[in-house]
């Protein structure tokens, strides 16, 4: 009988930049890191490519449309979370919003959704998603991480 193999998570981040500022969700009523700040996010469905799926949350989630072509890709980070023993890859796309207007589009999974500045992020911010958002700052990308979180 052939042994099953182990299986990754992919899943999608968005971030959202305007000038000094990024555009943050926060969790709410998901059942996951409620109350928390995040960026638009979501799994990679079966078919989809990771631009595809990043293009897709970000009209789900904050109701922008966006072309591959607008996309960075900023990084990956190989996460494994002690917890519930899954192990993701995440995928950090930006997109440059001088001229998008994001908004919170799924308002029964996210209770707020505003604009922060890089140098003030909240205190209640993924910690997985504050590494990601340093090195976009430091200018190191494309990052790659491999981080365990309880």
């Amino acid at each position: 009988m052939p042994q099953e193999r182990f299986k990754i998570i992919p899943a999608v981040f968005l971030i959202v930049k305007k000038h000094d500022e990024v555009f943050l969700l926060r969790r709410y009523n998901t059942g996951y890191a409620d109350g928390w700040y995040t960026l638009p996010s979501g799994h990679v469905e079966e078919g989809e490519t990771p631009s595809a799926a990043v293009i897709r949350e970000a009209k789900e989630e904050v109701g922008i449309g966006i072309f591959s072509d607008q996309l960075l890709y900023c990084g990956s980070m190989y996460t494994q979370f002690i917890c519930d023993n899954k192990t993701y890859l995440y995928m950090f796309y930006q997109v440059d919003a001088s001229i998008l207007l994001p908004s919170n589009a799924e308002p029964g999974k996210s209770d707020d959704a505003r604009w922060f500045s890089w140098e003030q992020l909240p205190k209640n911010i993924l910690p997985y998603i504050v590494d990601a958002l340093v090195s976009i700052q430091r200018e190191q990308i494309p990052f790659y991480f491999e981080k365990q979180y309880d």
